[in-house]
C-alpha cells in the first residue's frame, strides 16, 4: 500500500503544477516582449520627431561628416 502512494504522489504533484508551470511560462514571455518593446522602440523608434537614442546619435554622425570639409 505505501509503495503505490509513494508512486503516484509525484505524478499527481506534476499534474497539479502543471497549470501553474504554463501560466508562469506565458508571464515570462509576456514580461520580456514587452520589455524587448520597449527597448526597441525607445532605442532605434522611428515614429515622427521622436527617433530612438540609436537613430539620433546616428543621424548626428552623418550630419557631422557631412559638414566636414575635404582637404
Amino acid at each position: 500500500m505505501k509503495k503505490s502512494l509513494e508512486q503516484t504522489t509525484p505524478k499527481s504533484l506534476i499534474r497539479q503544477n502543471s497549470g501553474q508551470i504554463i501560466v508562469e511560462y506565458i508571464l515570462l514571455m509576456f514580461i520580456a516582449v514587452t520589455i524587448a518593446t520597449l527597448l526597441t522602440s525607445q532605442l532605434v523608434g522611428r515614429s515622427d520627431g521622436n527617433n530612438g537614442v540609436i537613430i539620433s546619435k546616428w543621424v548626428e554622425l552623418l550630419d557631422m561628416i557631412g559638414q566636414d570639409v575635404g582637404d
